[in-house]
């Protein structure tokens, strides 16, 4: 056993620092009366005063009773696999199907009746993309706006990587563009908070204080979650050379926690003087995260749901996804990890030929605030390799999962909602392959050239393997019928290589039609029209968030019939707040221009 005598043995600068400092003191003293003093022999011998009041400064914030139940998680752990006798397979509800049309309704009213809010999980940085962003450029032919001009510059949070294919919103921006034009359409605005880490805290508050769309900076709010030491093979904090400790953020889970404490404990007490009833909170990199899609709250709250978990259906019997089913002991839900389920029974197949388990989780979820509990089950991840001192260390996590709030609830209050594939699920783990920005890109430009084919359009090459970049930002509109009150896209041309990015809701004359017929982009054409305020400086109520777009102050833009721009021919016009921006009918731009519509500007091609 590890005692106060050899911890004074092993590291001699240990003794006068705890004599001087008598905080100092009761915290070696419960370090090591909780077991972990093996520390100070494993990575502090002889450590110098400054490094070792450093640990037992982090050591101070630490809950110990949870690093315990941590370690002997870690001593205990045998993996079992699950089987039949486990667990019952669940399918798609059909009432999720009979009520598609009355769910959108009542999700729409949800948002006017301000009960919604959205939560992003925002801790991650973006190590992966730093190490793997060459790829990118050798993968692409061309850069999108954002990353042509600014790069993605090391230490960034993944939240804040250029995604949108063009013009290049961050993930952060495209949840906040269509939360917000969710909002203006019902009348009410939406919150949107980020759980952040320490790593990503700071540079995340930065990027939101941008002016985001006219977004109100009140109601963009990030908190930060906790952060939870490592422990090596042998149940040991994992001590760096400046004597700080190894940490990891407490998983998603975290989250029930983290709003319990966030603001001192008034978060939700905020909320819920705002209205608010149901938060809907998902992954940052999900780039069609969309966390008030309509459908999806309006089968929630029909249901009186708890938590609503969405799923996908299984793409293959070893997906890397956790799998939806229910426990046949106790009746609970819960979301399996796919490597605890038996092989052969994760591969077995229902009479329709899809695979019996296939509730792939997506890790978007609908909860009732009255419904949260911060009491979540910890999951042990063991083996994962991390350098100290140049040493290669087997390290363990403890952390916990969002959707392991099922557990605690009543099996009739959760319910599963099913989404196909590249409509509300596109996670970006990777720069190119499975999973990446290179297919983000690719879906999300597909998606786009669909739906401008569906108005009208003629593209070359189609939208299955685009030869066409466009990008469709919410400001447009969320469905076709809306999409195309603005103006888009009948017998518009865009030929092979040409670039589009239409961002201006409203036209040069105040009205809702700013894009007319017959645009033409010839190939390698470029137009880029970047509106700074969509609904200009909006009003909004801070009591009630009742919002209004406020036209005049809107950046506005009139494109005339039959506009070409000529072949191999950039056009970029960025446009400020309440300026306009205009091309009359039948002009053919012929020459690369930059334009910023600035103060008190009106420009007129």
């Amino acid at each position: 056993m590890f005692t106060l005598d050899r911890a004074f043995e092993v590291c001699p600068e240990l003794r006068p620092l705890c004599e001087f400092d008598n905080k100092k003191a009761e915290q070696l003293k419960l370090i090591i009366d909780s077991g972990f003093g093996g520390a100070f022999e494993r990575y502090l011998s002889g450590a110098e005063v400054g490094v070792l009041g450093r640990f037992l400064d982090e050591c101070s914030r630490l809950e110990f009773g949870r690093i315990v139940r941590h370690r002997e998680a870690l001593k205990n752990h045998c993996e079992r696999k699950l089987n039949l006798e486990d667990v019952e397979p669940m399918r798609r509800d059909g009432t999720q199907t009979d009520n598609s049309f009355a769910d959108a309704e009542l999700g729409w009213k949800a948002l006017r009746d301000g009960r919604l809010a959205a939560v992003v999980f925002a801790g991650g940085a973006a190590t992966r993309f730093q190490k793997e962003i060459g790829l990118l450029d050798e993968a692409l032919p061309i850069k999108n706006e954002a990353l042509a001009r600014n790069g993605f510059a090391y230490g960034e949070p993944k939240g804040c990587f250029p995604i949108s294919p063009v013009i290049g919103m961050s993930f952060i921006q495209m949840i906040i563009a269509e939360v917000l034009e969710r909002s203006v359409r019902a009348g009410r605005l939406a919150p949107v908070l980020f759980m952040v880490s320490d790593v990503t805290e700071d540079r995340t508050a930065e990027h939101l204080s941008g002016e985001m769309y006219g977004f109100p900076r009140w109601a963009l709010i990030p908190f930060i979650q906790n952060m939870f030491p490592r422990l090596d093979a042998d149940g040991e904090l994992i001590v760096q050379p400046d004597g700080s400790l190894l940490l990891t953020g407490s998983g998603h889970g975290g989250i029930y926690a983290a709003l319990e404490a966030a603001e001192g404990g008034t978060l939700l007490e905020r909320l819920k003087k705002w209205g608010v009833t149901d938060i809907v909170m998902g992954n940052v990199d999900n780039a069609l995260l969309s966390p008030l899609h309509a459908g999806r709250v309006g089968f929630h709250v029909r249901n009186g749901a708890g938590m609503t978990i969405s799923v996908t259906e299984r793409a293959a019997a070893n997906e890397k996804v956790g799998i939806a089913v229910r426990m046949r002991e106790s009746g609970k839900w819960e979301v399996v990890e796919y490597s605890v389920m038996d092989e052969e029974m994760a591969a077995m197949r229902a009479e329709d030929g899809s695979l019996l388990f296939n509730a792939g989780n997506i890790n978007t979820l609908a909860v009732a605030i009255d419904s949260i509990r911060s009491d979540i089950p910890e999951i042990l991840y063991t083996d994962k390799m991390v350098k100290v001192n140049g040493r290669d260390i087997a390290s363990s996590t403890s952390e916990m999962m969002s959707h392991a709030l099922c557990t605690l609830l009543e099996p009739e209050k959760v319910k599963l909602y099913y989404v196909d594939r590249d409509e509300l699920f596109l996670p970006t783990k990777n720069m190119i392959g499975v999973d990446s920005v290179e297919h983000t890109f690719n879906v999300l430009v597909s998606q786009a050239l669909d739906r401008l084919i569906k108005l009208g359009a003629e593209v070359e090459g189609g939208s299955a393997e685009p030869k066409v970049w466009a990008e469709l930002p919410p400001f447009l509109g969320l469905t076709l019928e809306q999409i195309a009150s603005r103006g888009l896209a009948s017998g518009w041309k865009l030929a092979a290589g040409s670039r589009l990015y239409l961002g201006a809701r409203y036209s040069s004359s105040g009205g809702d039609r700013p894009y007319s017929e017959k645009l033409t982009l010839e190939e390698g054409a470029q137009l880029i029209i970047d509106a700074k305020m969509p609904y200009g400086r909006m009003k909004i109520d801070e009591v009630t968030r009742i919002v209004e777009a406020d036209v005049a102050t809107a950046s506005k833009a009139g494109i005339g019939p039959d506009v070409t721009i000529s072949r191999g021919v950039r056009l970029y016009v960025s446009i400020e707040s309440g300026r306009v921006f205009e091309i009359s009918a039948g002009k053919r731009i012929t020459e690369s221009m930059d334009i910023v519509v600035g103060p008190d500007e009106k420009v007129s091609l």
